[in-house]
């Protein structure tokens, strides 16, 4: 993997690590009610778009091979394992 798709990836998965964060023992008022939670976690949603956008090719292409040995298809897009672990986040 591309040492620059390494940092990509590594932002998405700190933007995600956020955005959990942010929303952790919150429910969907607490996101209706609050405009800087919710641009906090529009934010984040930007900076996991602007890195994934940047990913390689190489780097894509090798992940969904990845992901399709595991089994789970391409059905969505990938996340590198950490996020792919990552608790669920339900608002």
């Amino acid at each position: 993997m591309r040492p620059e798709d390494k940092v990509r990836i590594a932002h998405m998965v700190e933007a995600a690590d956020d955005a959990a964060g942010f929303i952790a023992g919150k429910g969907r008022i607490d996101l209706d009610s609050n405009r800087m939670l919710l641009y906090a976690l529009i934010r984040c949603i930007e900076i996991i778009g602007e890195a994934a956008r940047q990913v390689s090719d190489e780097t894509r292409s090798r992940c969904r091979t990845r992901m399709e040995n595991r089994g789970r298809g391409t059905a969505g897009p990938y996340f590198p394992p950490a996020a792919a672990s990552h608790r669920e986040i339900t608002v």
